[in-house]
């Protein structure tokens, strides 16, 4: 067992919390040749921004199924975040924060993990993770993770206005995965507006979170103890494979096909008087299934054109802020930049929400 502080912080009594203490033991932090060396044999590959997502996903991820390619548009996407978020930390160092490992000085962590269950034999496991960088914390003293995300007016506004509570699952999992990989009892998160480049980003600071570490606990366990027993395990996922949740995994396809293969599996096996209604509702259910595809990519394009649209407006409003303008034309009429903003805010959040019935 460890704690998480070390000893010289006496002060914080209550900070100190032993890390996966109910099933999971935390070993060190392991030298990147060994990695390589379990990495030969069957070894589950624990990555903590895995961890929070579809458990279909987490259990492809750790055995090592090979990823599908990402399309064009999602590419451009995740190169324009990594962008964002190393901009985000040099204006960070601009303000007098104290940041190292970042950009291509990251670092990764790798802890092994130890199972007290005896009953069924574990194949080695590695928690991974890669924080954005390690920022100092005045308040302890310490060297903690970083974790910069850019998200969209919609989300930036939402977590302004309710707090880090409010950011997704596989995000805050993320973030407390880092913190036991560090060995850290705090990180800090850095929020911002990947359309509003000029908006200040939102900076908080997180705990960790003994309910979360046992969620993550009871997910680690289980999804290890089904790879260390049968890889050809077919998890039921947690979401519609190829529904909204689904946008951003790599897995989607092959998560779809063997999806579809065990529904018409447990058909042919049915011994339901029902069995043919199922089945035709079943061939319904993918016609009507591609039909709302075909909806879904029409509505995308209309929704990239709207979101183009926003990106040009806020590029034109960033250079009147520039060149010192403090009121525009809006319908004929003149409003102060900051009022057309928070009109034009209205209208996405409005959009946005559109987008999310």
């Amino acid at each position: 067992m460890m704690n998480y502080l070390k000893k010289k912080m006496k002060k914080k009594e209550n900070w100190k919390m032993k890390m996966m203490s109910k099933t999971i033991k935390l070993g060190p932090l392991i030298h990147r040749d060994k990695f390589y060396e379990l990495k030969r044999k069957n070894c589950i590959l624990v990555r903590t921004s895995q961890v929070g997502r579809c458990w279909k996903q987490f259990f492809y991820s750790a055995v090592g199924v090979p990823q599908e390619e990402p399309d064009l548009k999602t590419k451009k996407l995740w190169e324009d975040r990594s962008k964002d978020e190393v901009t985000i930390i040099k204006n960070l160092l601009k303000q007098g924060y104290k940041i190292r490992d970042f950009g291509d000085q990251q670092k990764t962590y790798l802890r092994s993990l130890e199972f007290k269950d005896d009953k069924d034999k574990f194949f080695p496991t590695i928690l991974q993770s890669t924080p954005d960088g390690m920022i100092f914390d005045n308040e302890i003293k310490e060297w903690v993770p970083l974790e910069v995300k850019s998200l969209n007016p919609f989300k930036f506004d939402h977590l302004a206005a309710r707090g880090i509570t409010e950011l997704s699952r596989e995000h805050t999992v993320q973030i407390q995965g880092e913190m036991i990989s560090t060995g850290k009892p705090r990180a800090i998160v850095v929020i911002g507006n990947s359309k509003l480049k000029t908006v200040n980003p939102l900076v908080f600071k997180v705990d960790c979170d003994p309910q979360w570490l046992n969620w993550m606990e009871d997910r680690i366990e289980f999804v290890v103890r089904i790879a260390s027993n049968n890889k050809k395990y077919n998890l039921i996922p947690e979401y519609y494979p190829g529904s909204q949740k689904c946008r951003w995994c790599l897995y989607t396809e092959r998560c779809k096909a063997s999806f579809n293969e065990s529904i018409l599996r447990d058909l042919k096996t049915s011994k339901l008087k029902g069995e043919l209604d199922l089945r035709e509702d079943f061939i319904e259910f993918n016609k009507l299934d591609d039909s709302v595809k075909s909806l879904r990519r029409e509505a995308e394009f209309i929704n990239d054109s709207i979101q183009s649209m926003y990106e040009k407006i806020y590029e034109l409003v960033a250079l009147f802020i520039k060149t010192g303008a403090r009121t525009i034309m809006f319908r004929k009429d003149k409003v102060s930049i900051d009022e057309f903003l928070s009109m034009l805010n209205r209208f996405q959040l409005k959009n946005d929400e559109r987008r999310l019935e």
